[in-house]
């Protein structure tokens, strides 16, 4: 916002009347002023948007599959009275270890916040998907982490076990994978591949020599 006219009255006071952007945040204000013999000032302050009741959630960046962690919410009562507020965990991708617990009433006095927490387990999928809300006092709030869905990650290290054959005639020919004991089937693959010579074989590995720049 930029006005520069602005008339005060005689005891040098002005009134502005502005539409804030849907942002909560904090705004800066800076003003300057002159009078008639050219006198001039200059004054800066600030101006904070923000929500009578504000739910904040506390996550990491990304989960890791199988762990056991606490996630939270802090939740603003930026009235002048206390409320009392219902703050719930919607939660996929994690399992709550009391689901009794995803919902549930705290009393936040005036002008203060409260810090809610649930413990879950991370599940074995692509990512969690969480929204933390608050409701008490006629007033509601409701968001999500920052970056939305949270990725899960997973603590591995892949590794190929190969086997080849030659089928010189008709028929069939059993080959072999040997697998390590630790080996999750839900988390490899499988893949064949069938040629008719061993000079075709060498045909994906062109696939590497098209990534390398010529100098």
């Amino acid at each position: 916002y930029w006005n520069a006219q602005i008339l005060t009255n005689e005891d040098g006071i002005a009134t502005v009347t502005l539409t804030l952007p849907d942002n909560l945040t904090t705004w800066q204000a800076d003003t300057r002023g002159v009078t008639e013999d050219s006198l001039v000032g200059q004054a800066e302050t600030e101006v904070i948007t923000t929500k009578d009741l504000l739910v904040r959630p506390v996550t990491t960046r990304f989960l890791v599959a199988g762990d056991h962690l606490q996630l939270a919410a802090i939740v603003h009562n930026n009235t002048a009275t206390d409320l009392d507020v219902e703050v719930s965990l919607q939660a996929a991708g994690v399992i709550l270890d009391d689901s009794g617990t995803a919902t549930r009433t705290v009393e936040i006095p005036a002008r203060d916040r409260i810090r809610v927490e649930w413990w879950v387990t991370v599940e074995d999928v692509a990512e969690a998907d969480l929204t933390f809300s608050a409701r008490g006092g006629g007033l509601s709030d409701a968001t999500k982490p920052y970056n939305g869905a949270l990725p899960i990650k997973r603590y591995l290290a892949p590794q190929t076990f190969s086997t080849s054959g030659h089928l010189p005639d008709a028929g069939e020919i059993l080959e072999i994978v040997s697998l390590p004991r630790t080996f999750d089937p839900e988390q490899g693959s499988l893949s064949i591949e069938l040629s008719p010579s061993i000079a075709s074989s060498m045909f994906s590995a062109l696939d590497a020599l098209e990534q390398r720049k010529t100098p």
